[in-house]
């Protein structure tokens, strides 16, 4: 995604993105901050900068309620 211009980010590319993070085996919740960070950064483009006219629509994978302790 980092030779793309934010008029090419689509939903396509969001979802080879996430992919491509769940094959290199992460979590979850480590995909789930990438893509809220993904999200964070075209809204504002949309909204703030007026950068781009629209942004794609970004789920978040599901992630356990309860946390986890050793």
């Amino acid at each position: 995604m980092h030779d793309k211009a934010l008029i090419e980010i689509n939903k396509n590319v969001i979802d080879q993105l996430k992919q491509a993070k769940l094959e290199a085996g992460v979590k979850n919740a480590t995909v789930n901050r990438m893509l809220t960070l993904v999200r964070s950064i075209l809204n504002r483009a949309k909204d703030d900068w007026e950068w781009v006219d629209n942004t794609p629509t970004i789920r978040l994978l599901p992630e356990p309620q309860k946390r986890v302790r050793c």
